[in-house]
């Protein structure tokens, strides 16, 4: 029972862990989907996401224009980075509209996109709500649940691929925490009922 219990966990964790990414833009423009570890005044410690337990490897601050979490925050490096449209498809300090679509998703998307059903019916039987979680998380986000901040942007081409990209990633994320939250109740549930 100890054993099934720590499998439980430990696949739980491992669940939490695949989704857990942040995303490093550099200066020179190139992007590191990494975990990060710590943030310090001159440094910030990155694990690369398929080895979580690898080395750990560092980035000078002054190298990196914009950290964005995975919980959607984003924190700036470079002071004005993205204030002024320069030509269709970049803006200056060289951030394109795509990296700017994907920054915006992460700000404005807030759509909880078959979360909650996902939920429900992962809580009822987590065979069946595999049905519903993968049909949502395959799928982008409806134009009316985009939630993007301007009309204009959005007629963008680069830019709309960024930003509908990173809302059906995070669109995907919540439907599959939502899984993993009712394959946890029901591996719970199952143990007590068990003892």
């Amino acid at each position: 029972m100890e054993k099934l219990m720590f499998f439980i966990i430990v696949l739980l964790c491992s669940f939490v862990n695949v989704c857990a990414q942040d995303l490093i833009v550099l200066n020179s423009g190139e992007e590191k989907v990494v975990k990060i570890v710590e943030v310090n005044d001159k440094q910030v410690a990155c694990k690369e996401i398929d080895k979580p337990e690898g080395i750990t490897f560092y980035i000078d601050r002054s190298d990196i224009q914009r950290i964005v979490f995975d919980d959607g925050t984003v924190e700036n490096l470079t002071k004005n980075a993205a204030d002024n449209v320069s030509d269709n498809n970049s803006l200056s300090g060289g951030i394109s509209m795509y990296e700017k679509g994907r920054i915006d998703a992460a700000t404005f998307y807030d759509h909880d996109g078959g979360k909650t059903g996902t939920l429900v019916v992962s809580l009822l039987s987590p065979l069946v709500g595999l049905v519903p979680a993968v049909a949502c998380s395959s799928t982008t986000p409806k134009e009316p649940n985009l939630g993007y901040p301007s009309q204009e942007l959005m007629s963008n081409f680069d830019y709309r691929s960024g930003y509908t990209s990173k809302a059906r990633k995070i669109k995907s994320k919540k439907v599959w925490t939502a899984w993993g939250i009712g394959l946890g109740v029901n591996f719970a549930v199952a143990i007590l009922l068990l003892n």
